[in-house]
């Protein structure tokens, strides 16, 4: 449990989000892709050709960090227990043969490799998030615990902040202050200005069905946080460099 009430404070000013990728857009929502890149070849047919590299860093070691935004989260609580088993269980061999797929995006000298969990543990903020929370807000947080927490593998790090329920967003998330819409995203990764790669995970339950909540599972009220956590997989790659995260996919792209 920790307070970054003083070093958001402090990264505030000059705090700044990137390229937002990786959109994830409500159940039954899509997102507009951009202009895709020129290819190197034209001797392929989609849906067979290879994802276009847009000459970015990758993560060779990647590690994840989950930041749980505001005094409202419970260690005890199933959303808080089903978060930290779902990133536990990332890069873990020989169970994990969804996230170890991007080991094929490499960038020339290394690709993202696995073995063992990536998962470097939760820490709590207890400070409560603006109202409403913008993603320069969220890149101040990222920041402040970055530099309050001595991360010092920022180049292989994710910082997930999930945001605690009722919170309000600036740009649209589809449960926003609490309040269920047709429209909007789930959630996407950015990067700040100062190099650390984030993620925005509202609490996605705030969204009900909108954000997959009994998607998968007959009862799985807690499916949403699993679809959009997998931004944590797509933020292999800088936006500022490529633009989805998913190591040289156009952006944004429908998950």
């Amino acid at each position: 449990m920790i307070n970054l009430h003083s070093a958001f404070e402090r990264a505030l000013p000059a705090a700044k989000a990137g390229v937002i990728a990786g959109v994830v857009p409500v159940v039954g929502g899509r997102v507009a892709a951009a202009k895709a890149a020129p290819r190197a070849s034209a001797a392929c047919a989609e849906p067979d050709c290879d994802l276009s590299y847009g000459g970015g860093p990758v993560e060779h070691s990647p590690h994840v960090y989950l930041l749980l935004w505001g005094p409202n989260w419970n260690a005890t609580s199933p959303d808080y227990q089903y978060l930290t088993g779902f990133y536990a269980g990332l890069g873990a061999s020989p169970d994990d043969t969804w996230s170890t797929i991007t080991s094929q995006y490499g960038d020339g000298s290394g690709v993202p490799a696995f073995g063992t969990s990536v998962f470097k543990g939760a820490w709590k903020d207890t400070t409560a998030p603006p109202n409403p929370v913008t993603p320069d807000d969220l890149a101040a947080e990222a920041d402040g615990f970055v530099s309050s927490q001595h991360v010092g593998d920022v180049a292989d790090a994710q910082i997930v902040i999930a945001s605690q329920s009722g919170t309000c967003f600036s740009d649209g998330f589809a449960g926003s202050c609490g309040q269920v819409s047709i429209t909007g995203y789930c959630g996407w990764h950015s990067m700040t200005i100062n190099g650390v790669p984030f993620t925005s995970l509202p609490y996605q339950l705030d969204a009900s069905t909108r954000c997959g909540e009994d998607f998968v599972n007959s009862a799985g009220t807690a499916d949403g946080h699993s679809a959009s956590a997998t931004r944590s997989a797509m933020s292999l790659c800088p936006p500022a460099h490529l633009r989805c995260r998913a190591c040289g996919a156009t952006t944004p792209v429908p998950a």
